[in-house]
């Protein structure tokens, strides 16, 4: 997915198991899991929905979504990639 997205913007977060609870984050991180616990890799996209689709057709593991969040004002959905990190598209701010 990431390789077919233009105008990306990535970044790559590590917090604390006490900051995800505290927000309710679930999908943040895991310390039971060793691979991808407290990392996130954040995508923004125009092509949100073509995006959305291919993952569905491809059946990749959704955690959350697709849903509006109202606090960024976009539309996101949450993903494992299949190295097992946890992956949101969102749409860009204000598109709906």
């Amino acid at each position: 997915v990431a390789e077919n997205m233009n105008n990306c913007c990535l970044a790559a977060y590590s917090v604390t198991t006490a900051l995800m609870q505290a927000h309710d984050h679930s999908h943040i991180g895991d310390p039971k899991r060793l691979i991808g616990n407290g990392v996130l890799l954040w995508f923004e996209s125009k092509r949100f929905d073509e995006i959305v689709q291919k993952l569905q057709t491809h059946q990749i593991e959704i955690l959350e979504g697709p849903k509006y969040n109202s606090n960024a004002h976009h539309r996101e959905i949450w993903f494992k990639d299949l190295n097992g990190y946890t992956l949101v598209v969102a749409s860009p701010y204000g598109d709906l």
